[in-house]
């Protein structure tokens, strides 16, 4: 049994662009789901000013990552 892979990351957004990330974000989300069915979720989540948002990915294993 392969262990639960989590990966996160933390990216800064600059000023006025948060909305056009969010869109982005959409869009990567709807592609990951049909190309990587093996994906078990990707979340983002934007600080409360919106200068900076967090990725969180899981994978069930390795080759669902790659």
């Amino acid at each position: 049994m392969s262990d639960v892979i989590v990966f996160i990351s933390h990216q800064k957004v600059k000023e006025g662009k948060l909305e056009e990330l969010r869109q982005l974000h959409q869009k990567v989300v709807a592609e990951i789901e049909a190309e990587k069915p093996g994906t078990i979720t990707h979340l983002g989540y934007a600080s409360q000013d919106g200068s900076q948002v967090t990725f969180v990915h899981l994978f069930p294993d390795a080759q669902a990552m790659e």
